[in-house]
């Protein structure tokens, strides 16, 4: 709500995405091919962010194009599907477990803001309570010092759970938030691991679909399907060679085939290939997952430790004030 309404320049906000950043730079360091990356090392050692040139832009997107093995041979139609006939269990057992992982930090960083607004309540009513004991000092004359020092113990207090709520939000819950994207972003890489499946599968079928008509064009001479009839209707009304039409469907259909097997190939290496680094990143989400945490719990523990040993030692001292406090011997009534 802060960013909608114009607050996303505010130090919390800065300092939030400066841990988030952090984070990201951290974890592609502990990437063997990302760590590598030309860009990243022109990122590190840029004095400035720049915009990308236009020159740069053309020459990655040069690159997409002389990647992609579909160009020619019908890329819409291909990623018109979009589900995997013959799913892996390897993949499936992948998604399902970063699903439930996704859950579960879902659910602890709604429970942990809930915690952080439940103590950022006490805070404030302690430094209301801190107030509220100053201004009994000023009545109660007699102990107005011990009092007005514990009613700005507490202020001091109320300051105790407002940096430990701030390391809380800053630390534990980016933490918690940034894993939940990284678990999105492994999820999308999942999902393009399927599209490469599903590109070799409708390439394969549209091969097979190829080849058939071939064989039973060869066979019978005549094109298959309604769509054929009425094609060979009209080429004998136009008083075409029937013959020479069928070496002309035969000649289109092996140039086709060849196309495909080439293209069917590409596929097969390229979805072989990504399923394998798919396989490798997994286990470096598990590895960064285990890393992270420890650190993240480690943090935490810090924080709590932190809080609980300086909220020990203000009440102790709070001890001291009231252990101090002379009260006088009560006068004694006559009857």
């Amino acid at each position: 709500m802060e960013y909608v309404t114009g607050d996303r320049f505010s130090p919390e906000f800065l300092e939030k995405r400066r841990a988030s950043l952090q984070l990201f730079i951290d974890r592609i360091n502990r990437h063997s091919i990302l760590s590598t990356s030309p860009y990243y090392q022109k990122f590190l050692q840029a004095d400035q962010m720049v915009l990308v040139s236009s020159s740069d832009h053309q020459a990655i997107g040069d690159t997409v194009r002389d990647s992609n093995v579909f160009d020619n041979i019908g890329e819409v139609f291909i990623n018109a599907f979009t589900k995997v006939k013959t799913p892996d269990d390897k993949y499936v057992e992948m998604k399902e477990g970063i699903d439930k992982f996704e859950n579960n930090l879902v659910n602890i960083e709604k429970i942990h803001v809930k915690m952080l607004k439940t103590q950022t309540e006490l805070g404030h009513e302690f430094q209301l309570l801190g107030g509220a004991i100053e201004s009994l000092g000023k009545m109660e004359t007699q102990i107005t010092e011990p009092l007005n020092e514990f009613g700005q113990g507490l202020l001091t207090y109320a300051q105790l759970f407002k940096d430990k709520v701030t390391a809380e939000d800053l630390d534990y819950c980016t933490g918690i938030h940034e894993f939940i994207a990284y678990c999105e972003a492994a999820k999308e890489t999942l999902k393009l691991r399927d599209q490469k499946q599903v590109d070799f599968e409708e390439l394969t079928r549209f091969l097979n679909a190829n080849s058939s008509e071939r064989d039973r064009t060869m066979s019978t001479g005549k094109s298959p399907g309604i769509s054929g009839f009425f094609k060979d209707k009209i080429n004998d009304f136009k008083g075409v060679d029937p013959e020479k039409a069928r070496q002309e469907r035969l000649s289109k259909l092996d140039a086709k085939i060849d196309d495909l097997k080439t293209a069917v190939n590409q596929s097969e290496e390229t979805a072989q290939k990504f399923s394998t680094q798919v396989t490798q990143e997994f286990e470096l989400f598990n590895n960064v997952k285990l890393y992270d945490f420890k650190e993240l719990f480690r943090s935490y523990t810090d924080t709590q430790l932190a809080f609980h040993e300086k909220g020990a030692q203000f009440w102790e001292s709070m001890l001291n004030v009231v252990d101090g406090i002379q009260i006088a011997p009560s006068p004694v009534i006559q009857e």
